[in-house]
């Protein structure tokens, strides 16, 4: 994956490279993978499907939790008494110890960016075994597609590919090991899928993003990183805070949690994702003056509601404040007084995982170069931390 990144000395790491390439990406999967999204959307509305099962880890657990959103919200699944289809998420190593009830009715869905996970690898074969349906959806390099890219400790397993029912792709490898391109793809994969089955199930949502938005996902994300001073400027003024998080709602759970993943694989500072109703009822005892509590806005009434709440109270105790919301919003920034706001392109509230994935991207790359930390390598590139992965294998779980 190459993007046009004509200035090193000012952005100097792969993980910029990969944030700007992203929209040529995201155009690649519309028009490349469609075809072979609509043939799935067609096999899952079939009857003889009663379940469809989620399957992630790490920032592809986000992808789980942000695809049972969209199959729930949009493709018509598991949210009324006349449609037996449930959505069930699973984070890998759960799927492998709680080992779910599978069978011919249930279809399988994993996420992998590389296909070298140990734990979702194994989910494949147990999901074979009770002849499910199985679908993979990782990178056009996977080790499960093709064998340019070798991953340590893991041999291209043709058995393990041949029992794939469906692979769909999503980008080429990212050079950084902030997956900021193949995630943001494989949940724009996702997209697809539930507003493909939402027209079938005739889900009104479904129908106005099929016509008014669904292949303008690149444009929006274009939108979002084509001015990064807003980014710039959280960074620089949430930069000596020793906790940061993230709390949102709705379509924005798991991109909080990709947040805190990512500010502390790449920023090496602790960083957490909550569900809001969750942060204010666990976390804000911990929250003092060196906390920056950054709020994701979309308008739902008990979601505003509630974030001003916690915004108040948390400027009260001297924490900093941001929002990220959209240009409509002229109501919470008024009403709190925050330390940052960053307002995005107007979208539909399901297309706010895609705008305010790019601008948590640029965040956390913003706040690692403030930090003067190396966002690609997950502190690999330190010997300590690279021997820890050696010891541990951990990277291949």
């Amino acid at each position: 994956m190459e993007a046009n990144n004509n200035n090193k000395n000012e952005h100097p790491y792969y993980m910029y490279d990969m944030i700007q390439g992203t929209p040529t990406a995201l155009r690649r999967v519309y028009t490349e993978e469609l075809t072979k999204l609509e043939t799935l959307a067609t096999e899952l509305y079939s009857t003889k499907y009663k379940s469809i099962h989620l399957v992630g880890s790490g920032s592809s657990w986000h992808t789980v939790l942000n695809t049972q959103y969209f199959l729930e919200s949009i493709g018509g699944c598991g949210i009324s008494d006349s449609d037996a289809k449930r959505v069930v998420a699973w984070n890998s190593l759960d799927f492998l110890q709680k080992q779910p009830k599978l069978d011919e009715s249930a279809a399988v869905i994993l996420f992998s960016h590389l296909g070298g996970k140990k734990y979702t690898n194994a989910a494949i074969r147990i999901a074979k075994k009770a002849k499910s349906y199985v679908v993979l959806v990782t990178s056009l390099d996977s080790i499960l597609t093709s064998s340019t890219v070798p991953v340590q400790g893991v041999e291209n397993d043709t058995l393990l590919i041949d029992s794939i029912d469906v692979i769909i792709g999503t980008s080429h490898a990212d050079k950084s090991m902030a997956f900021t391109v193949t995630h943001t793809c494989a949940n724009y994969v996702t997209f697809i899928l539930a507003v493909k089955l939402g027209l079938k199930n005739k889900n009104e949502t479904a129908i106005l993003l099929d016509t008014e938005n669904l292949a303008k996902v690149p444009e929006y994300f274009e939108c979002v990183i084509a001015d990064e001073t807003p980014y710039k400027k959280w960074a620089v003024s949430v930069q000596d805070c020793s906790y940061l998080p993230f709390v949102g709602y709705t379509a924005n759970i798991g991109n909080c949690y990709e947040a805190g993943l990512r500010i502390k694989r790449a920023a090496h500072v602790i960083a957490e994702g909550y569900q809001l109703e969750q942060f204010i009822h666990s976390s804000f005892p911990a929250i003092d003056k060196k906390t920056s509590l950054t709020a994701i806005i979309t308008p739902d009434i008990y979601g505003v509601e509630r974030s001003i709440e916690i915004l108040k109270v948390a400027k009260h105790v001297g924490a900093k404040v941001s929002i990220i919301t959209t240009k409509d919003d002229s109501k919470v920034d008024s009403l709190v007084g925050v330390d940052n706001i960053i307002k995005l392109v107007n979208v539909p509230e399901a297309i706010t995982v895609f705008t305010n994935l790019g601008c948590l991207q640029l965040l956390t790359y913003h706040l690692s170069l403030v930090r003067n930390t190396n966002p690609d390598t997950n502190r690999t590139d330190q010997p300590l931390y690279c021997d820890a992965y050696r010891v541990c294998r951990l990277a291949n779980k």
